[in-house]
C-alpha cells in the first residue's frame, strides 16, 4: 500500500511527538535485548544438556524445522530461519549430525532439510524450555494471558509495518 493508498488514520492529538518518539526507541532496544536474552537463555540450556557445539542461532533452526521437511530455499521465506548465514548454520548442522539434507524427490538441483532423532533431541529440550517458561510467566509474573495475546497481536502489527516499509523502500526510485 502506496502512502496515497493508505487509509487516513486519527492521529491522536494529545500525544506529544516526544513522547511517542521515546517509546518507540525504548521498544526497539527492548525487542533487541529480549532477542539477545533468548539467545543468552538457549546457550545455558544447550551447554547445560552438553550440546554446546550448537549455537542459540542454530537451535532456533531445529526448533522452527520441527516436523517438518523442507526445501533448502524455503527456510528464510517460510520465516524458519532469520539470519544471513542460513548455508553456514546448515552445513554445521548436517556436519554435527542434527539435520539431514537429501536431494529433492521433485527437483535433483535442490536440497530438503529436516531433522534426525539427534535434532529431535535438541528440539524437545527447547520446547520444554518453553513449555517451562510459560508456566513460570503465568504463575509468578504479573502478566495475565489476555496480555500475553494483546503482545503478540501489537509485535505482528509491528511486524507488519515494518515488512511494509521495506517493500516501499525496495521500490525502484527512479
Amino acid at each position: 500500500m502506496g502512502k496515497a493508498e493508505q487509509p487516513a488514520i486519527k492521529i491522536d492529538k494529545k500525544v506529544d511527538p516526544n513522547d511517542a518518539r521515546h517509546e518507540f526507541n525504548s521498544s526497539i532496544t527492548l525487542i533487541e535485548r529480549l532477542h539477545q536474552k533468548l539467545h543468552d537463555l538457549l546457550n545455558l540450556v544447550l551447554e547445560e544438556f552438553d550440546v554446546g557445539e550448537v549455537s542459540a542461532v542454530q537451535a532456533l533452526l531445529i526448533y522452527n524445522l520441527g516436523e517438518y521437511e523442507i526445501m533448502v530455499s524455503e527456510l528464510k521465506t517460510r520465516g524458519f530461519y532469520l539470519g544471513s548465514n542460513v548455508s553456514y548454520n546448515l552445513k554445521k548442522l548436517v556436519k554435527l549430525g542434527y539435520v539431514r539434507q537429501v536431494p529433492s524427490r521433485h527437483d535433483k538441483r535442490a536440497t530438503q532439510v529436516s531433522l534426525t532423532s539427534q535434532g529431535h533431541k535438541v528440539r524437545k529440550i527447547i520446547e520444554d524450555l518453553y513449555e517451562d517458561n510459560i508456566h513460570k510467566i503465568l504463575s509468578t509474573c504479573p502478566l495475565e494471558y489476555q496480555e500475553i495475546k494483546k503482545a503478540g497481536e501489537v509485535l505482528r502489527i509491528w511486524d507488519q509495518f515494518w515488512a511494509q516499509e521495506l517493500m516501499e523502500h525496495r521500490k525502484p526510485r527512479f
